[in-house]
């Protein structure tokens, strides 16, 4: 079987493209035999039976996570040569890779509070600002290292100690040449695909425009407090005839979620073009997010003539955008 065949699969439990292989749980006296070697106690499953919550004996304050893979699984090669290559404050934080005769075996930093999708409709308007504009940037960092991540979406948004959103999941990404953009095989999850992958499932893409797609997915999510895994739409059209408030800033995030879900990948903005915005508009997200200096790259000059108002209206109200969900 192709990889673009095995990424075609539906793995029907969550509704993602992938690796049929990667469905296949490690067994399970197999990953506790494994425990018992390295004197880790597993405390929880997370994110399925492959994926393990665990700390040891000597070092009870610093739990980990391990994820489990199947011998030979295009999942793990996938995510382990993305995941070598990123170091960034705001995607998981690998600490080590482990070959083992039956499995193979990635650990990572353990984030308390879980995914994004944990927390919809719980977010206030300054702290879904401060996400959008940690996760824009990482995800910038990623496609400057030519990776597409494949499957952005609530669930691959994790939450740390610190209250940090942080980007994993990288086992649908695909680290391409200098000169590539595309990818070929649609991949992701339902709710979070660009249009372009479900007109042509088997065709080629932009994989840092169907990223793009993704990201103004999750967007929705938090600005209107619903869920959209499982459940494909027409999410430029829905943004279109929502009823936005007309301050400075949620003009801004208007422009930004209509220019991310257009549906025509050679319109819709890439993270480079998000990044500028960010940057043109530092000083009104400032007003919601804090200082925000250390996280703006300097003279991207990317996009000209998106600046928007810097200073919000005299008569600033507050606006609940979940008041808006039943449209959705």
């Amino acid at each position: 079987m192709s990889n673009t065949q095995e990424e075609s699969c539906c793995d029907c439990t969550d509704g993602s493209y992938s690796d049929s292989r990667a469905t296949v749980a490690v067994a399970e006296e197999v990953r506790n035999s494994f425990l018992n070697e390295v004197h880790l106690n597993k405390v929880a499953n997370l994110r399925g039976p492959n994926t393990l919550l665990c700390q040891s004996d000597q070092h009870p304050y610093r739990p980990i996570v391990l994820k489990f893979f199947p011998r030979n699984s295009m999942r793990f090669l996938r995510e382990t040569r993305a995941i070598g290559r990123l170091r960034h404050s705001n995607v998981i934080e690998w600490l080590n890779t482990v070959p083992h005769p039956d499995f193979n075996l990635v650990v990572y930093s353990y984030c308390p509070y879980g995914s994004l999708a944990s927390h919809i409709g719980q977010l206030n308007f300054g702290t879904i600002c401060r996400y959008v504009f940690k996760i824009s940037h990482a995800l910038f960092d990623i496609h400057s290292r030519k990776i597409v991540h494949g499957d952005i979406k609530l669930d691959n948004i994790l939450v740390d100690a610190e209250l940090n959103p942080r980007i994993c999941g990288f086992d649908l990404s695909e680290c391409l040449p200098p000169v590539q953009n595309h990818i070929e095989g649609r991949r992701g999850t339902a709710g979070f695909i660009a249009p372009e992958m479900d007109l042509d499932p088997i065709g080629r893409y932009d994989g840092f425009k169907t990223d793009a797609y993704s990201l103004g997915a999750v967007l929705v999510c938090l600005l209107f407090g619903i869920n959209l895994t499982g459940r494909q739409r027409d999410l430029a059209s829905l943004i279109n005839q929502a009823v936005w408030p007309t301050r400075p800033v949620d003009l801004l995030l208007r422009l930004i979620a209509t220019n991310l879900l257009t549906p025509d990948p050679q319109l819709r903005w890439d993270t480079r073009q998000l990044v500028q915005v960010f940057t043109d508009n530092r000083d009104l997200l400032a007003e919601f997010c804090g200082d925000l200096q250390p996280w703006l790259y300097t003279n991207p000059s990317m996009v000209p003539n998106l600046h928007l108002i810097n200073n919000l209206t005299e008569e600033e109200h507050e606006f609940s955008y979940q008041e808006q969900s039943d449209i959705l």
